[in-house]
């Protein structure tokens, strides 16, 4: 079942922008997406410029999954300084 082993989940980050956030996790080899999301008329709504997005699946490994949420909290606190 696909569904069991995929997800996405898009977020904002206060004071930090998406594009910021993806470029410096690319640095590190995670990749995240970056931009409106085709949600352009809600980050309007919500006033954010745009939103960032972690998409896993079967192609992930748990090791790769378990990096991602250090290295979000990471990369935040160093664009926040």
């Amino acid at each position: 079942d696909p569904a069991a082993v995929s997800g996405c989940v898009s977020f904002v980050a206060d004071g930090t922008h998406p594009h910021d956030l993806t470029d410096m996790l690319a640095a590190k080899g995670i990749c995240l997406r970056a931009g409106h999301q085709c949600a352009q008329p809600l980050h309007e709504r919500l006033g954010a410029p745009a939103s960032s997005r972690v998409s896993v699946g079967m192609y992930n490994t748990l090791e790769e999954i378990d990096r991602i949420g250090p290295a979000i909290e990471e990369a935040i606190n160093a664009l926040r300084r």
